[in-house]
């Protein structure tokens, strides 16, 4: 009895006795991993409000802060920056992981038209984002809010729409359904110079009062790291060696002129023999009128010859382009004036260009038809300007209209317009479209390669500058643009 009784105690307290079934196993493990994610989400949730609140603490010290009250606001979007866009993208993941919203898009404005370009976004597929690149800098405010936001916003007011309160464009007007958007003005020197817009689109989750002081507070600090930025690059600009500066550029000039000049002379070459082979093609194709398939051959050929001619001269442009931006640079350019009627000038201009472009229609108006208009010029660089000028409007208007030529005297001054009907240029465009290197953000050539890497028109102002003339642009998206230059007339 009693041995039996120590075997049973033996076997209870054996680990086969221990073992739990496996449902009972599977619910211990189960609410372990519930207290487990509990724990972790109340974690994150303390750790967020921390976050948010040490951010507000840091926001509201801001105002008691030094600033540089010398420092001007740039005259175009902050966007010209361009050590915003990989801190924008942090900046704006940072406010959709914080808010926990579907997009987040920051906008900066030029000053003070208002224009709206998009630096970051978070939450947008690739396509949405490229639309959203494509229009960048074409709207205004006044294009996608009505004139009480945009006062609200200048006065530094938050504000929540839903989605069919915006204006948005057509080009991507249909992207998302209905939600709630929360935007934020960022503004420095109390002007308004951008916009943090945050969407989320579940309607039963709206903005609290907690989430629009967040979003203020971050747009506050957006608008600080872009000070910083700008003042460092103004001081990086001003603190700058002239000394050292100049040298760079006075070797780099030598270096592109005597390159140039190498590369000149062999292309000078070249394009005589292409000249002379079709001389002797002209020859062949005449002494085999009778040879239909031999004239077929020849026809192939005359037009590969014809295509190498071009490029040629393409080439050779942009060498004579880069030759004389080294003489302005290093002020050896040197002009052979004489006295000329610009009248005659702008005629054979135009008579030498219209076999080139046989479609077009090149109209040239005189506001008085009998006058004479002398000018004391380089008749040559004078031809450069104008045929620079039409080409530019052949380029980028359609095939269809014309091109206006017109000649008329302001004063003292001869004015040239060459007037276009083609889609015109942005108000970034018009200031910068004559500074050297600068080449249009907006616009493609429509019928040729631009080969002028951004100095034609720059070579074009400084020309005609040197003959003591100005020249000007004027121009509406959408309707066309009319480049024009001014030459004092000699008595």
């Amino acid at each position: 009895m009693k041995e039996r009784e120590l075997r049973e105690s033996e076997t209870s307290d054996s680990p086969i006795s221990q073992v739990k079934p496996p449902h009972e196993e599977k619910q211990a493990e189960k609410a372990t991993s519930n207290i487990a994610s509990e724990n972790k989400a109340r974690l994150e949730e303390v750790v967020l409000v921390e976050v948010n609140h040490a951010l507000l603490e840091f926001v509201a010290t801001l105002p008691t802060l030094p600033v540089c009250n010398t420092l001007s606001l740039p005259q175009e979007a902050w966007i010209s920056l361009t050590q915003m866009a990989d801190i924008g993208q942090h900046l704006v993941e940072l406010v959709k992981q914080q808010m926990k919203c579907d997009q987040v898009l920051l906008y900066t404005h030029t000053f003070p038209e208002g224009y709206a370009f998009l630096l970051s976004a978070s939450g947008l597929s690739e396509e949405q984002l490229h639309k959203r690149c494509a229009v960048s800098g074409t709207y205004r405010l006044s294009d996608y809010f009505n004139q009480d936001v945009i006062e609200r916003l200048h006065n530094q007011e938050a504000i929540i729409l839903s989605r069919s309160q915006i204006h948005l464009p057509p080009e991507y007007a249909n992207d998302f359904s209905e939600q709630a958007m929360l935007i934020a003005p960022l503004c420095a020197k109390e002007y308004l110079v951008g916009n943090l817009v945050v969407g989320r689109t579940d309607q039963e989750k709206p903005f609290s009062e907690r989430d629009i002081e967040l979003v203020k507070a971050i747009a506050t600090l957006i608008v600080l790291v872009l000070e910083r930025l700008l003042a460092i690059q103004k001081w990086m600009e001003s603190s700058a060696s002239e000394k050292v500066l100049a040298e760079t550029n006075q070797r780099m000039n030598n270096f592109i002129n005597l390159a140039s000049h190498e590369l000149n002379t062999p292309l000078t070459t070249l394009i005589g023999s292409i000249q002379l082979a079709q001389h002797r093609l002209q020859r062949l194709r005449k002494s085999q009128q009778n040879q239909p398939g031999v004239q077929r051959q020849l026809e192939r050929v005359e037009s590969a010859l014809h295509s190498a001619l071009e490029s040629a001269h393409q080439q050779k442009h942009i060498i004579n382009y880069i030759i004389d931006d080294s003489l302005l640079q290093s002020n050896s350019l040197t002009l052979n004036k004489h006295l000329y009627n610009l009248a005659d000038i702008v005629h054979d201009v135009v008579e030498t260009m219209q076999p080139a472009y046989p479609q077009r229609l090149i109209r040239v108006f005189f506001a008085d038809p009998e006058a004479d208009y002398p000018v004391c010029v380089d008749t040559d660089r004078i031809k450069e300007v104008l045929h620079c000028f039409l080409e530019n409007a052949l380029a980028y208007s359609s095939r269809e209209s014309a091109v206006d030529v017109c000649v008329s005297k302001r004063g003292s001054e001869v004015q040239v317009q060459v007037q276009d009907r083609g889609p015109g240029l942005s108000s970034r465009d018009q200031k910068h479209i004559w500074e050297r290197f600068y080449r249009s953000q907006g616009l493609s050539v429509q019928h040729r390669l631009d080969l002028s890497m951004g100095l034609a028109l720059y070579l074009c102002k400084c020309l005609v500058e040197l003959h003591g003339g100005e020249v000007g642009l004027e121009s509406t998206p959408g309707i066309g643009s009319t480049f024009w230059f001014s030459l004092p007339l000699s008595k």
